[in-house]
């Protein structure tokens, strides 16, 4: 039997065994102290991205059109460094669970196609890396 592309193969009782080691290893503590070594905290996202950028926290958070670039990398990066779900990171921006995703998609893309933005974003990242 094999995992493959997200489904177990085999038996019932196979399936059943094999979901039941995933919970215990998912639910495990190595995995959750993992998330919370390599965790920063959301507010220090906030914080570098808008001191990059020369924005207000609070203007990252609330803006609707003009900072958008910093606030899409403040939500990428939050994707990225925190251990937030999209929900948690949504509610901090004041958007969908979807914006998040779709704001992560568009500065994974803006990375590869536009030179500065990869750079900007690694100047940022690099501010966290102990």
């Amino acid at each position: 039997s094999m995992v493959y592309a997200g489904f177990i193969l085999g038996r019932e009782k196979f399936i059943k065994d094999t979901l039941g080691i995933l919970k215990v290893q998912v639910e495990g503590e190595d995995v959750a102290h993992k998330k919370l070594i390599q965790s920063v905290m959301p507010e220090d996202v906030i914080k570098e991205v808008a001191l990059f950028y020369k924005k207000e926290p609070d203007v990252l958070r609330k803006a609707k059109n003009k900072p958008l670039l910093a606030k899409k990398v403040a939500v990428y990066l939050m994707k990225k460094l925190t251990s937030l779900t999209n929900i948690e990171i949504g509610n901090e921006f004041g958007i969908s669970y979807t914006a998040v995703s779709k704001a992560a998609k568009d500065i994974e893309g803006l990375r590869l196609k536009d030179k500065r933005v990869c750079v900007d974003v690694g100047r940022i990242v690099s501010r966290f890396k102990v």
